[in-house]
Parts: structure tokens; sequence; C-alpha cells
């Protein structure tokens, strides 16, 4: 049996007494809406690449850029400007890396450029990159896309006490619930279940995260077809061990 000193022991209370003082706690943000970021008269660099974002993004909501060069700013005739998507991280020509890159005519330097796609699973913002071939490489740019909803919450948990939320969803949506235990003892940790339309239990689940001691459980999955409701369960082992949860989709 391993020993707790004084000083581990006053840290875990100290914890423990923190997330007490906050349940029943809920904190959401202004999100699930649809956003458009328009920008005017941009102008991409000779070789280089003008990056923007990362925009927070929802699983299985669409991503939509449009950029529109300036012909009108075209001095040498020959302008060309190019546009590039990827996930969670900037794009880059080297390396190819990217998720969308339009192609047009080889002489065709102003025409329109559009990338539509849906965001995948594990996805949590998206990048534009706009390159430029000249120096009077002009665009507009417009970008739609949907945030997504996060709410947290937070409380004590007894030992294999279930503790559940429910949540509305959009079937084809992703859906992820991140919970973190706060432990009092070197025994206790929490686990975390999924279910749709239902709580879920021990063998009824669509997801779940059984991660030992203090690590942090992740369940993220995508809502299936039929879908009006996610049921988060958390369930705690152990004495003295309270969660923090958080909830986007």
């Amino acid at each position: 049996m391993k020993t707790i000193t004084k000083n581990a022991l006053t840290r875990a209370l100290v914890k423990f007494n923190l997330a007490a003082a906050v349940i029943a706690c809920s904190t959401f943000a202004q999100a699930g809406t649809v956003q458009t970021h328009t920008y005017t008269d941009q102008q991409a660099p000779n070789w280089g690449m003008q990056q923007y974002g990362g925009f927070a993004v929802s699983p299985g909501s669409t991503f939509k850029v449009v950029m529109t060069p300036d012909a009108s700013k075209d001095l040498d005739g020959e302008s060309e400007v190019s546009m590039y998507v990827n996930w969670d991280s900037a794009p880059a020509i080297f390396g190819s890396k990217f998720v969308c890159s339009p192609s047009h005519a080889s002489n065709d330097y102003y025409a329109q450029e559009v990338c539509e796609l849906t965001v995948p699973l594990g996805v949590s913002t998206a990048h534009v990159g706009i390159s430029g071939f000249s120096f009077f490489a002009y665009h507009d740019l417009t970008i739609t896309h949907e945030a997504p909803k996060v709410e947290t919450f937070a409380g004590p948990i007894g030992n294999t006490e279930w503790v559940y939320k429910e949540f509305p969803v959009t079937p084809g949506r992703g859906f992820k619930v991140e919970v973190t235990p706060i432990i009092g003892d070197d025994h206790s940790e929490t686990d975390v279940y999924v279910q749709f339309d239902s709580q879920p239990w021990y063998n009824n689940y669509s997801c779940k995260s059984m991660l030992a001691d203090d690590l942090t459980d992740v369940c993220e999955i995508i809502v299936p077809e039929g879908a009006g409701k996610a049921v988060v369960g958390i369930i705690g082992s152990g004495f003295h061990v309270s969660y923090d949860a958080k909830v986007t989709y």
C-alpha cells in the first residue's frame, strides 16, 4: 500500500474543494452558428503564402472558401494567385501539405477558386493559404464555416456513482467528450461513456474511454442517422474524486 504524505494529501484536498465549489456549474460558448469572414483587396506575397486562420470548425459541417483574383490590379498581365486549405495546421506547397487546392487552366489567371469541404472527425481548425506569383497578385476572399458548440461542466462524483448529461445533436456531425478526473488518492479515477437517445451503461454505449488514473478520457464519434440526443455518462471509481468535463458538438 502506498503512503500518502501530508503535503500530497493537502494538495489533493485543495483540488477537491475547488472542484466542489463549482458543483452544477456549466459554461457555454456562443457557437454553433454559421460565421462568414470577408477579406478584400488582399495582396498575396510573390512566391510566398498569405495565411488565414485557424478557424474553429465542427466535424461533419461544411467549410467553404471562395477566392476571387482582382484583374484590375494586374499591371503585368500575368499575375496569378492560388488557394490552399489544410486541417489543423497552415497549408504549404512543398510537401503537398493541403487537403484542397483548386486547379484551373494555365492561362486563366483570373479564374475564381472554390474549396467546399466536409470537416472530418478529429479536426478542430481549418487554415487557408493564398500564394502569389507576381508583385501584383491581388484577390478577395470569403470564408464560411460553422464553429462548434462547447459546454463545460464539473463536480464531485462518488464511488460507482453515475452522472448523466444530455445534449441535442444533429446526425452526421461530430460529438466529442473530454473528461479529466481530479483525484484525491492514487486509487481514484473516472470513466466516460456516450450513447445516443438512451442512458449509457456498462454494456450499452456507442463510445467509451477508460484510461487509468488522472489521464483525460476522450470519446469522439459521428452522430448516427436518426439520433436526436447524446447522453454522456461519467462513473466514479474510488473516493475523493471530482471531474472537469468538456463537450464539443
